[in-house]
């Protein structure tokens, strides 16, 4: 029999309690992991551990002192005790949940401090501390915020981070491309009115928009074909019209500013979620399927059937030889066209003839010339009440409404 001492002799309990350690606030506090005294276990010697427990008492703070007392027992109770020392630390800092990403927004569109919360492994939720600071430009509406949030756990491990907001005089802006029915040829849109000069330099909406004489003296592609509006509606109910510009149309479909950029900016609407609305005096007006970020200034392109427009683009658009665009017709602008009955668009261009003889034409700018020739028609060639009946699927009865909310 191999043993420690000779048999029959009274041994100690607990050979070694030699097991001290130091550990994260989160380790396991279980004897399997921080381990146990070594027992007696020689055969040879008369007493044994029959059981053994442990009591645990904490003191101190950062670190915790864990003091965790073996005791050990023979078969007539006689015992012995060893103290096992284990340090709890907590070293790393807490963590904070929630602060924003860095952002640019609009001055009228600053937000709120977030709500950001902080917790500690070994502590649990911590109360957290905020500081901001504004870095000022020459202009008001432009400046930085600097956000900056911060925690600390009672060991003095801290931690803080912070989000920086660029404030600018930043607007909701898109580039759009639309085709008018009326004025459609082959590659784009006829410019009748840039030759004639009957193109006003205001626009007809009474939105008070002046286009600088460049754009309206353009040839070719950025010819100028006509005015058109364009509308931001509100992201949740379409109805609400945000803000409504004025722009120009071009040969080539594009839509530009005062200035000739593409870049249409309104500004009175900070950049965020909006439908988009483009609209003319005598064709419908069409809109957007959802809302969209005008924060990066998409490019919307009303031509193209795969676009998504509000309803459905057969209804919303005409489509001719793969092109969609605005369906002609409204001379009165009442976003309907109607062939017959009250409020009709077929009498309006025979009252803007003057109604005595329906061969008169009436030359210059007027919203009854709906194929935006320079001229109002009510027959022959080229007339401007024959596509009313057109559009309507031939029916005189038949009434086609702007697919807008």
């Amino acid at each position: 029999v191999n043993s420690d001492g000779p048999a029959g002799q009274t041994c100690p309990l607990i050979l070694s309690c030699d097991i001290d350690t130091t550990i994260y606030c989160t380790s396991s506090l279980s004897y399997l992991d921080l381990g146990e005294p070594e027992w007696q276990k020689d055969p040879c010697c008369v007493n044994q551990v029959a059981w053994a427990n442990w009591n645990d008492s904490y003191s101190g703070s950062c670190p915790t002192i864990l003091t965790r007392t073996w005791t050990a027992y023979d078969a007539v109770a006689n015992s012995e005790s060893c103290v096992q020392i284990i340090t709890i630390i907590d070293t790393v800092p807490p963590t904070l949940i929630g602060v924003p990403n860095d952002t640019t927004v609009h001055y009228l569109a600053v937000p709120l401090p977030a709500n950001v919360t902080a917790n500690d492994e070994c502590s649990g939720p911590l109360p957290v501390g905020f500081n901001e600071q504004q870095i000022p430009t020459n202009d008001p509406k432009v400046y930085t915020l600097i956000r900056t949030w911060d925690a600390t756990d009672p060991c003095g491990a801290s931690t803080s981070d912070s989000q920086t907001i660029n404030v600018a005089d930043l607007n909701a802006s898109v580039q759009l491309k639309a085709i008018l029915e009326g004025p459609a040829a082959s590659g784009g849109m006829s410019s009748n009115f840039t030759g004639s000069g009957n193109l006003p330099g205001t626009d007809p909406y009474g939105l008070g928009y002046v286009a600088s004489p460049g754009i309206l003296s353009a040839s070719g592609s950025h010819a100028a074909v006509d005015w058109v509006k364009v509308e931001l509606r509100n992201p949740t109910s379409p109805k609400l019209i945000v803000e409504t510009i004025a722009a120009i149309l071009r040969s080539d479909g594009s839509v530009v500013d005062m200035n000739g950029s593409s870049l249409l900016s309104f500004p009175n609407s900070p950049s965020g979620m909006y439908f988009v609305v483009i609209d003319h005096y005598n064709h419908l007006g069409v809109m957007t399927a959802t809302a969209l970020d005008l924060s990066t200034a998409p490019y919307i392109d009303y031509s193209d059937p795969t676009t998504p427009v509000y309803t459905s683009n057969d209804d919303a658009m005409k489509n001719i030889n793969g092109v969609t665009m605005l369906w002609m017709g409204d001379t009165n602008g009442d976003n309907e066209i109607k062939y017959t009955g009250a409020n009709n668009d077929r009498d309006a261009i025979l009252v803007r003839i003057g109604g005595a003889s329906v061969t008169a034409t009436v030359g210059g700018y007027h919203p009854e010339d709906s194929s935006l020739d320079g001229i109002v028609k009510y027959v022959g060639s080229g007339n401007d009440r024959d596509p009313i009946l057109v559009n309507l699927g031939g029916s005189v009865t038949g009434i086609r409404q702007a697919q807008l909310p």
